[in-house]
């Protein structure tokens, strides 16, 4: 805009390129112009809004400004497959001057994706460009918070405005916007499916505790300066700056593995600071539909740690706490050589177990539990001195016995006592979705029960691969338990 335009008018509120506009619940989404105009020769604003085909959605529409100048416009943008271009022209009734141009809006729904380092999903090839996962109709907001606070405290003093800007989603790492594997390849399958534009935030921070992702203060904005230097923060001031606040759609929540390092005592509290946090989210952007939690994988400072089990299990059972939550299983999906994160290929597999939760939830596509969920341990009880029975939410299958490293390795063999002491089972068989565990030794009476070990097959250093129990008609892997209560 050229200087004399520019004393002309002036804009309080005008979204910026690449601004991706919340969608409603129906199928447009606002945004708001407002500002003044100081030439008094002019008492007319109209826009024009049309897409990359130059269809157009608002052609030289006109609006008459208040006497002092003042305007505020509320146009709309289809919640489409589209980006838009927004031109404002000043006009005297006769003649028109164009004096703004916006260009590549969107308008869709919005997503914040929270965690450690297999949120973030920076795979093996964090500089590698992945063209089939693009689309024009992604967006994020700024980069990953580590990446932008390297940034700001390096001699080139990269401005914390930076990472509040729009931003197309790339897979290389260094690039601003980027964006691992999986939320990639769920923002591409679900534009994919639904027809809507995506945008996720990047809350994601690797190697930190579940305590390190906690709200300053609940609400956020109780004080009037906050923080941006926390991860919560930035987030939540992310989504402030451009009013997004009351449109995130749903959080998804991978993290626990730095918490496994933790002893009891203090991994015992993961249920409580979740609690927090779950707390803030609710607080701070009220209208999330579902959250959707990871149960971490057996990897990761499993065997090195005593941990792994009992975060594991909090993760599975905090959609008994909390109504909105949904839990993944990532067992089963195979991890790399550090068994703890993933490959490119299989962050995607990931993202495809998440994907059909979401489509069911906040798309409303027709799809029942028992074909898209991980099942879950309601009730364990003795049936009789010989039998356990292990019921199920939904329908389970047994994998059958591996080879593993020259040995026969069958699930029955991973069923555990408090303190993780093997249980001596005969035999194991599934029907529906009860699962019936026949014991060796019937003369001693176990109070609990737990399936998987920390990490390892039981003759030592190897990671364990299965054989698991599965979801019958989708081959999900069941959430593990720790330390259940047998009735």
């Amino acid at each position: 805009m050229s200087g004399a335009i520019k004393s002309q008018i002036v804009f309080d509120t005008i979204p910026s390129d690449l601004a991706f506009i919340p969608r409603n619940n129906q199928t447009t989404g606002d945004f708001v112009i407002a500002g003044r105009i100081t030439d008094h020769n002019y008492s007319f604003l109209k826009i024009s809004i049309f897409d990359k085909t130059n269809q157009i959605l608002y052609k030289n529409q006109s609006y008459t400004v208040n006497s002092s100048g003042y305007f505020r416009l509320v146009p709309q943008l289809l919640s489409q497959l589209s980006e838009y271009d927004l031109k404002i022209y000043l006009s005297n009734g006769i003649d028109s001057i164009l004096v703004k141009t916006v260009f590549d809006l969107v308008c869709g729904d919005i997503f914040i994706i929270a965690g450690q380092s297999n949120a973030l999903s920076a795979c093996d090839s964090i500089n590698t460009y992945y063209p089939q996962y693009y689309s024009p109709f992604f967006r994020t907001i700024g980069t990953h918070y580590s990446n932008a606070i390297q940034r700001e405290k390096a001699p080139s003093n990269t401005s914390l405005s930076e990472d509040f800007k729009w931003s197309r989603p790339s897979s290389l790492y260094s690039q601003n916007g980027f964006m691992g594997l999986l939320p990639l390849k769920l923002q591409y399958e679900l534009i994919s499916s639904t027809g809507i534009p995506i945008c996720f935030i990047n809350e994601a921070v690797p190697g930190t505790f579940l305590k390190d992702h906690l709200a300053s203060n609940t609400p956020s904005d109780i004080i009037p300066v906050i923080d941006s230097n926390t991860i919560y923060n930035r987030v939540f001031l992310k989504a402030k700056k451009h009013n997004l606040s009351n449109f995130i759609k749903a959080i998804i929540w991978y993290q626990g593995e730095n918490d496994i390092q933790l002893i009891t005592s203090e991994a015992l509290q993961y249920e409580e600071n979740f609690a927090k946090l779950y707390n803030s989210w609710k607080s701070d952007f009220k209208h999330v539909e579902r959250i959707y939690v990871f149960q971490v994988n057996n990897g990761c400072h499993g065997n090195d740690f005593n941990s792994g089990g009992l975060i594991r299990h909090i993760l599975a059972q905090l959609k008994n706490s909390f109504s909105e939550i949904s839990v993944i299983s990532s067992i089963g999906v195979p991890l790399s050589p550090d068994i703890c994160h993933y490959t490119c290929y299989n962050y995607t597999k990931l993202a495809l177990r998440l994907l059909p939760l979401i489509q069911k939830h906040i798309y409303k596509f027709a799809l029942n539990d028992t074909d898209i969920v991980s099942p879950s341990v309601q009730s364990i009880k003795y049936k009789d001195s010989q039998v356990i029975q292990v019921h199920f939410d939904i329908p389970v299958n047994i994998q059958p016995p591996l080879l593993v490293n020259g040995s026969l390795e069958n699930v029955k063999d991973y069923f555990f006592d408090k303190g993780y002491h093997p249980i001596p089972v005969k035999s194991i068989k599934s029907e529906n979705n009860i699962l019936s565990i026949t014991l060796t030794d019937t003369a001693k009476i176990h109070k609990t029960l737990t399936y998987l070990p920390n990490s390892y097959y039981k003759q030592g250093q190897s990671l364990y691969k299965g054989p698991w129990v599965m979801n019958r008609k989708n081959n999900l892997n069941a959430l593990s338990f720790f330390n259940f209560p047998v009735l």
